[in-house]
C-alpha cells in the first residue's frame, strides 16, 4: 500500500463523530428560532438579523482551516478536543454574556457566534476523518457507509433546537429572555460531551503510520491536490448554497403554502413547521447511503446536483401558477433532493481522496470552502428575494446546482469505476448463464 493508506485501524466508536455532527447542527440553526424569540423583546433590523444568521458560517470558515490543520499537526483527538472547547465558549457566551439593548446586543451575539462557528468548522474535518480511520477497513465502501452514518446525525441535528424552542415555549411561555437564552446556551452540553470523549481515544493506526511535519503553506505547495480541492471543495461551495439558501426562504414558502402570511410569528408554529421540512430529509440520506453500492459517491454527486436543479426551476417556475397542494409536493421533492446525493457525498469525498498525511488539512480547506458559500448566501438571500422575489433565489439556486454538477464531473475522481465495472460485469455473466441455462430446456 502507498503512503498513508497502509496500517488498517480498529474499528472505533463512531459515537464522537455522530455527536459531533449533531450539536454542529444545532449550534448552527439554534440562531434561526432564538431570533423569532428575541423579537418579542428587542427591536431587530434587517442588518443585525443578517449579521447574527451568517456570522457562524464566517466563524466556521477559520476554524475548518485551523482545526483541519492541527489534525494533522497535533492529531485528530488533540484537536477535536480543541475544537469542541470553542463550541462550548462560544454557545455559552451566547446565552450568558450577550447583553444591552438594540445592535449592541445583536453584535455581542455576533462575536460568541463567531467563536462557536470555529469550534463548530473544526468539527466537520475532524468528524469525517475520524469515522473514515477508525473503520476497521480499507475498503471504500465500508469507509464511505460509516463516514455516511456519522453525517447522518446532522440532520436531527438540525431539527433539535426547533423542538427545544418548542418545549421552552410551552414550559416558560411568558419568558422570552429564558427562552432565546437556554436554546442558544444548550448547545454547549454535547459540545462538552464530544469534547471529554475525545480525551480517552487512541489516534488510529492509519494516521500514526503516515503522520510527517508539514506545515499548512507545504501542503498547499503539493500541485497534486489542487485539482482534487476543486472537486471537493468547489463542489461543496456550490452545495452550502443551495442546501442553506433554500432553508432561509423555507418560512416564506411554507408560510404561502399554509396561509400563514401575515399572521404574527409563533414560535410553536415556526417550530414544527421547520421541523417537518427539516426531517424530510431523514429518507434523503438514508438513500444516499443505500445507493453507494449501485453509484458509488461521484456519480450521486453530479445526479444529485441535476436533479437538485431541476427541482428548483420546476419550483420557480410554477410558484405562482399551481395550487397549494402541488406546491407542497413539489417543496417536499425539493427537500428531499437537498438532503441526498451531494449532501452527504461532500461530506465524505474529502476523507476518501486526501492521503492521511495531509487528509484534515484537505478536509478543512474543502469545508471552508463550503461555508464560505454559506457565508455568502446567508447575508445575501432576504435581499435578493426583497429585491427580486422569491423566483430570482429559486433560479439563483438552480444555476449553482448545475455549477457544481459540472465540477463534479471535470474534477472529481471516481474512485468507484473498477468497482462498479466489475459489478456490472458479473450481474451481465450471471445474466447470460441464466439465458443458457433456459434454452437448454426449450
Amino acid at each position: 500500500m502507498g503512503k498513508g493508506e497502509g496500517g488498517v485501524s480498529e474499528t472505533g466508536s463512531l459515537f464522537g463523530p455522530a455527536i459531533g455532527n449533531l450539536h454542529g447542527q444545532y449550534n448552527f440553526q439554534s440562531i434561526a428560532i432564538a431570533l423569532v424569540v428575541m423579537k418579542k423583546l428587542h427591536h431587530q433590523s434587517k442588518w443585525d438579523e443578517s449579521i447574527a444568521l451568517c456570522v457562524v458560517f464566517a466563524g466556521a470558515v477559520f476554524g475548518q482551516l485551523l482545526f483541519g490543520y492541527v489534525g494533522d499537526w497535533l492529531g485528530r483527538n488533540k484537536a477535536m478536543f480543541l475544537t469542541n472547547l470553542f463550541c462550548v465558549v462560544g454557545a455559552l457566551g451566547s446565552a450568558l454574556l450577550a447583553w444591552g439593548e438594540g445592535s449592541t446586543l445583536y453584535a455581542w451575539i455576533a462575536i460568541w457566534r463567531f467563536i462557536l462557528g470555529m469550534g463548530v468548522g473544526g468539527v466537520y474535518p475532524l468528524s469525517a476523518i475520524s469515522a473514515a480511520e477508525h473503520s476497521g477497513s480499507a475498503d471504500p465502501l465500508a469507509r464511505r457507509t460509516r463516514v455516511s452514518w456519522a453525517f447522518f446525525w446532522q440532520v436531527p441535528g438540525s431539527t433539535l433546537p426547533f423542538f427545544v424552542a418548542f418545549v421552552l415555549a410551552k414550559l416558560f411561555p411568558e419568558n422570552h429572555e429564558l427562552q432565546w437564552r437556554l436554546t442558544l446556551g444548550l448547545g454547549a452540553i454535547p459540545a462538552a460531551i464530544v469534547m471529554f470523549h475525545s480525551m480517552g481515544q487512541k489516534e488510529s493506526t492509519e494516521f500514526q503510520a503516515a503522520k510527517q511535519e508539514v506545515s499548512f503553506l507545504g501542503a498547499l505547495r503539493k500541485r497534486e491536490y489542487w485539482g482534487k480541492l476543486i472537486g471537493t471543495g468547489g463542489g461543496w461551495f456550490c452545495y452550502d448554497i443551495v442546501h442553506y439558501g433554500p432553508y432561509l426562504i423555507a418560512p416564506v414558502i411554507i408560510a404561502d403554502i399554509f396561509n400563514t402570511e401575515g399572521q404574527e410569528d409563533s414560535v410553536s408554529t415556526i417550530a414544527w413547521q421547520t421541523s417537518f421540512a427539516n426531517m424530510i430529509g431523514v429518507p434523503g440520506v438514508l438513500t444516499c447511503i443505500f445507493l453507494y453500492k449501485y453509484m458509488g459517491t461521484k456519480n450521486q454527486q453530479w445526479i444529485g446536483f441535476l436533479f437538485i436543479s431541476l427541482s428548483f426551476f420546476l419550483m420557480g417556475g410554477l410558484y405562482d401558477t399551481i395550487g397549494d397542494i402541488p406546491l407542497f409536493v413539489l417543496f417536499c421533492v425539493m427537500t428531499f433532493g437537498i438532503n441526498s446525493g451531494p449532501s452527504v457525498t461532500t461530506f465524505v469525498l474529502p476523507s476518501e481522496t486526501f492521503p492521511a498525511e495531509v487528509r484534515s488539512t484537505f478536509n478543512g480547506l474543502s469545508a471552508a470552502m463550503g461555508k464560505t458559500g454559506a457565508t455568502i448566501i446567508t447575508f445575501l438571500d432576504y435581499w435578493l428575494m426583497n429585491w427580486y422575489g422569491i423566483r430570482a433565489n429559486l433560479y439563483l439556486y438552480g444555476v449553482i446546482g448545475i455549477l457544481g454538477a459540472i465540477i463534479t464531473l471535470f474534477f472529481v475522481e471516481d474512485i468507484d469505476s473498477d468497482r462498479l465495472k466489475g459489478r456490472s460485469k458479473v450481474a451481465e455473466e450471471k445474466s447470460i448463464n441464466k439465458a443458457a441455462k433456459h434454452t437448454e430446456y426449450v
